[in-house]
């Protein structure tokens, strides 16, 4: 019986290691607009967005926007955060004028050290 209960012991330990997860990282979901979408000229865009992690906190938020497929890198928003959070809501508008398309990218920095990026293409006729 001794020899039973190291066994089952052993079983149930390596059991609880493997379904551990070591695959903490930070999500990001870009709830508004959405990759592609059109807009008509000078409109304003709300990009809003929700970053959370699965087992530990967020460091740093940032959301960069800038026009795609153009020599032109000035950022229209570029916007910074470092609220030590497990759950963050962003939310921040721009006005997107007609004839150009912006690229929207959003990153996260996770307590354990990587960062997660996000990144969407508008167009505004």
């Amino acid at each position: 019986m001794k020899n039973f209960n190291s066994i089952s012991l052993l079983t149930l330990l390596i059991f609880f290691i493997s379904c551990r997860s070591d695959d903490h990282y930070t999500r990001i979901e870009i709830t508004s607009p959405v990759n592609n979408q059109t807009f008509t000229g000078n409109t304003t865009v709300e990009v809003k967005a929700k970053i959370y992690d699965d087992g530990d906190s967020i460091m740093n938020e940032e959301l960069l926007i800038t026009l795609n497929n153009s020599t032109d890198t000035t950022p229209i928003l570029d916007f910074k955060d470092t609220e030590f959070c497990f759950e963050y809501n962003l939310s921040k508008n721009f006005v997107a004028e007609a004839g150009k398309e912006y690229k929207i990218e959003i990153k996260a920095k996770g307590g354990h050290g990587n960062w997660t990026k996000k990144l969407i293409i508008i167009k505004c006729k």
